[in-house]
């Protein structure tokens, strides 16, 4: 008997469970519609910090009706739909369209029925070169399904969205437009508030120069009455390249006697060299956006000061190696130059001039012929 208390109560126990889980999977209340505001597509861009992309931030997309449930490719008609990519940080820029700004209210639709669109990018790539920049655009060619579900209301008087289901292929992607981390590579993660059916295009620019007027220039001045200017310094230019670019897109030359031993890891670049009195390091293409910074091995008899396109212009000579002064960047146009100037720092020799022997000479001579006239004054009063 007691055995069958147990089982009886273990029954009833999952009776109730099946019967809860038979609830949840009820359709929901058919006076409640669903709430298009919360859904959507979203463009992201791929963009290096501090590029301008005033002239290329709208992006366009295309709705094509197609037949669905109830409905023809005419009832759902065609959109055309502009998204404008507003939020930047770390090299992403983001920007979403509700389906709610998209389709409007459920009214719109003519009836009830399964409204289907394929739903692309519309927006061309390209790629342009100048003198001063090369530039290119990639465009996702993604490809999604957004199914569309119109209901009638329980009094027949008008019409209400039921669920939107998209699609990319046959899996299914969640719309909601919320904060979601975005992996731009297995070692860069990002969070963003997006959807996940979503577009992701690449900007990319570079910089460039020449010979003559390069993108940076990092000059090296030895300067002081008995500086060497004939000594080498070590300097290292030390590059943080955007996500967008890759080793190629950097262009150096040594304007000196000795070669730039070029080495990365990653996106940073390390490029060193040694530079006497008015030697450079050149670099005559960078991508758009890069960062830098700059050091030098010191001389004990000498101090450093660094100007020119850095974060803080040194007014003051500092003694002893100088290490990751950063640069002034992001670099966004040619024609930078940081300038490092080093001051011998041993003092001048202490004692007689040769320029004023001439007039030593004559105060010698002088105080002599006082001395004289005294001796022999003193011998004739003897």
């Amino acid at each position: 008997m007691k055995m069958k208390k147990i089982l009886s109560v273990v029954l009833s126990l999952a009776m109730a469970a099946m019967l809860s889980i038979t609830a949840f999977a009820e359709e929901p209340d058919s006076t409640a519609g669903f709430d298009m505001t919360k859904v959507g597509i979203s463009k992201i861009l791929r963009v290096a910090d501090g590029v301008d992309i005033s002239s290329i931030q709208d992006f366009t997309f295309s709705f094509t009706g197609v037949n669905g449930n109830g409905t023809t490719a005419l009832d759902a008609g065609s959109k055309n739909v502009t998204i404008t990519v507003e939020d930047r940080a770390n090299g992403l820029a983001v920007g979403n369209k509700t389906f709610a700004d998209i389709f409007g209210d459920a009214n719109n639709f003519d009836h009830a029925g399964e409204y289907v669109y394929n739903v692309k990018e519309t927006t061309k790539g390209f790629s342009s070169s100048d003198g001063n920049s090369e530039k290119s655009l990639e465009v996702d060619s993604s490809e999604y399904k957004v199914r569309v579900f119109v209901a009638n209301t329980p009094d027949g008087t008008g019409l209400v969205y039921k669920e939107v289901i998209v699609q990319k292929g046959d899996e299914k992607v969640d719309p909601t437009i919320t904060e979601r981390e975005y992996t731009e590579d297995p070692d860069n993660t990002k969070t963003i508030t997006a959807s996940d059916a979503k577009f992701v295009n690449t900007y990319k620019e570079n910089v460039k120069g020449d010979n003559d007027i390069p993108v940076l220039r990092v000059v090296k001045y030895i300067t002081g009455d008995y500086a060497d200017k004939t000594m080498n310094f070590s300097v290292q230019v030390k590059f943080t390249i955007p996500a967008t670019a890759t080793k190629d897109d950097v262009e150096v030359i040594s304007k000196g006697t000795n070669r730039v031993k070029v080495a990365w890891q990653g996106k940073q670049g390390t490029f060193t060299t040694d530079l006497s009195d008015t030697e450079s390091i050149e670099f005559t293409k960078i991508p758009a956006g890069t960062t830098f910074t700059v050091s030098e091995v010191q001389d004990e008899n000498y101090k450093s000061r660094i100007t020119g396109f850095v974060a803080n212009p040194e007014v003051n000579f500092v003694a002893g190696n100088r290490e990751d002064v950063p640069g002034a960047g992001p670099i966004v146009a040619k024609n930078n130059e940081v300038q490092i100037e080093n001051k011998s720092d041993t003092t001048v020799p202490t004692g007689l001039v040769i320029n004023n022997w001439p007039y030593i000479a004559i105060v010698a001579a002088a105080v002599a012929g006082l001395a004289f006239l005294v001796v022999k004054k003193a011998a004739r009063k003897d």
